[in-house]
This record gives structure tokens, sequence and C-alpha cells, in this order.
């Protein structure tokens, strides 16, 4: 039967869009479903900037019952493509039954899409707002559940995307800590080389978000090697929305900067509750009684998961990952906490996955995000 690839251009369109993993995913206990009005407002537009800033379409395929049946969003990402002087078009919220032959028509519509706009290279997944949410694709580990803002997908998407032509460009990893495992003589080494290379670690100061925006995006400035294909520091604008989200979600005791003792930034790690412990039994929705579940259950999350992790390259091999870890889990021990999570750490960055492991953590998940040359495939 020939597969029928439908472009989304109507609301009702989006709806489905939208639903159509929570019917693939149902019975899968390690899939967390995310709430539907954000992920509506995701796709038109209203959060995240994205979708609303780069031109971008959606595409779907069917079953014989006329429901969705695969899905893929595709985009062109105009801000990488003026920093590297590259066309670069991206796809993100892939998603299909085990069928090759829809996969297939799905990657063709999307990179059909984006030869006819002259893209030279397409890589993801990548997240539709410019954050960790559904960025990678997960390559190990199908048993945990997927921390909050890490993407979680069937094991046969890898087969498909290889199959196809994509090529693994990155490998993101997730380090797992143990928040109760006070280590004595871990503490003492964390204190001897803050001491040693004069800098010191606070949490972030929620109370002056300007200040605090200002030094995040020193280290990300820094810290971000310009050699890194698919990234590119973000703008001020940008860092002041992060921060501002900050504030809503996260706690400023789960923010630490590394500074030197002159007061220069060196050091970011941000964290947040695991909230996926909660969103799991919600289904989606607020109402009826999802923000009961909601209320209920955010006091017991025992899980947090760092978000971003950047150090100056300067004070890199200094300790800083390991002393910024160190003042975070001990006010985990404090309020609950058992687990942490560091992600998504790219292989490029040998140095960090270095740290990450001396501070006590253990590699426990992989993604990957793909990369194909669609000017030297056959359209």
């Amino acid at each position: 039967m020939k597969i029928v690839v439908e472009e989304v251009t109507t609301r009702r369109g989006l709806r489905e869009f939208v639903e159509f993993p929570y019917r693939l995913y149902r019975g899968n206990h390690a899939w967390v479903p995310v709430l539907r009005s954000e992920m509506m407002a995701i796709v038109t537009g209203r959060a995240g900037f994205v979708l609303k800033d780069n031109p971008h379409a959606f595409f779907v395929t069917r079953d014989k019952q006329g429901r969705v049946s695969g899905r893929i969003a595709v985009l062109v990402d105009t801000k990488l493509s003026a920093a590297k002087g590259v066309q670069y078009g991206a796809f993100t919220l892939f998603d299909v039954v085990d069928d090759w032959e829809q996969a297939k028509a799905l990657l063709d519509a999307g990179t059909g899409w984006l030869r006819s706009r002259g893209m030279q290279i397409v890589k993801g997944p990548v997240s539709p707002t410019n954050g960790d949410d559904y960025h990678g694709m997960l390559a190990e580990n199908f048993d945990d559940p997927p921390m909050m803002y890490t993407n979680y997908n069937h094991a046969y998407y890898n087969t498909f995307m290889q199959r196809y032509g994509f090529t693994v460009d990155i490998r993101l990893g997730a380090w797992r800590f143990d928040v109760c495992a006070a280590n004595d003589h871990r503490e003492k080494l964390v204190q001897e080389v803050q001491a040693r290379y004069h800098y010191h670690v606070d949490n972030a100061d929620m109370g002056n978000l300007e200040g605090t925006a200002r030094d995040i995006k020193r280290i990300l400035d820094e810290a971000m090697p310009v050699e890194w294909a698919d990234l590119t520091p973000p703008s001020i604008e940008d860092v002041r929305i992060m921060v501002r989200d900050m504030k809503k979600f996260v706690r400023p005791e789960m923010v630490a900067i590394a500074r030197t003792d002159e007061g220069r930034p060196i050091g970011l790690v941000a964290a947040s509750p695991d909230y996926n412990q909660v969103f799991r039994r919600m289904n989606g929705r607020l109402f009826p009684v999802g923000w009961l579940a909601f209320l209920l259950y955010r006091s017991r999350i025992d899980a947090g998961r760092a978000l971003v992790m950047f150090v100056v390259p300067d004070y890199r091999s200094r300790g800083v990952p390991a002393a910024m870890f160190s003042k975070l889990f001990a006010w985990g021990r404090t309020h609950g906490y058992r687990l942490a999570e560091g992600s998504l750490i790219g292989e490029e960055n040998v140095r960090s996955w270095r740290e990450i492991e001396g501070a006590g953590g253990i590699r426990y998940k992989t993604w990957y995000l793909y990369r194909m040359d669609l000017d030297t495939r056959d359209s």
C-alpha cells in the first residue's frame, strides 16, 4: 500500500499531530506524557521561539482507519545558518509506528521540504524550544524513565534513521549521582582545589535577575567552543528569558555559579526537580484532576536533573564541576533528594565527562544527534 504523507495546515491537524504520541506510547512505563496544552503552545509558536522564528512544516502519515500513525516537524535553522555560513535544516518531534515504509515517507517529505528551500545539511532531532526537550534520540537505556526535559523514544527509531542515511554526529550522555552518598574524602578534595585555584561557589541571586543573566551570558560566551557546529551562544535576551523562567520553576539553591575570588563568573550548573515524577501521573492534562496530582506529588519528588553545566576554558581540570555539584548535593540531602542526573553532555566535551565521573557520576544513558548532507543524497 502506498504511504500518503499529509502536510498539516489546520488547527485540527495540529491537535492530531500533538495527540499521536499519547496513543503510540500508551502502556509504556518509561514514557512520560507532557502537558497537551504545553505541546499545543509549542507547535503553534506561543511557547519557545524555534518554530515561531523559523520557517517550518509539519507532516503526518495515517493508518487504514485514518488515524495519525507517524509525524515529523522540519525547520530552517536561520540563526545557525547565518552563524556558520552553511544552510542548516533540522527535524524535531519525530514519532512513528514500527513501519519502515511510513518512517521513510515521513523523512522523504521532511528532507524534500528542506531541500526545496536550499538547505545543505539536516540535523536532529533538535528541541522545538531550544532547550533539552526532544533534543537527541535515545539510543541506550530504554528502561529508566526520562528525567525532566530529556527525550524518550522507541529503540527502532535509530534503526530507521541509519537505514535512511543519517549518521551519528554527536553522542550525548547522562550520568546518575547518588545524592545521599556523601564522601568525606571527596569533599575535602573539593575544598582544597577551591583554595588552590582561588574560586568559590555561590547560589544564583534571583533577586538580581539582570546581574545573574549577565553572569550566565559571560560564562556561556566563554565556554561554548566555536568548533561546536550545532551550537551558538544565546543572546542576552535569550538568557534573560531563561533566567525569568528559572525563577518560576527552579529554586535558587539548585543553581550554582562558580566565581573567582575576584568575582569573575567561571562556571554554571542549573538544576531542576524531576517534575516528570509528577507528570507521569497526570496523563498530559491539568484538568479535571491533573492539577490535584501535581499538588499532591510535587512535594514527594526525590530526584533532580542538572539542566546545564558550563565551565570556562581556563578553569577546566580545576575541579569546578565537582565543587558546584557538591554545593547542590549538600542542599539536596537536607531536602529529601536521593538521585540526580547530569545531562545532556556531548562526547566532544571529554574533559567535562571526566570531571563529572570524578564527582561521582555513573554513565547510564546515551542519545544520538543525527546529521545528513542533503546535497549528496539523491532527491
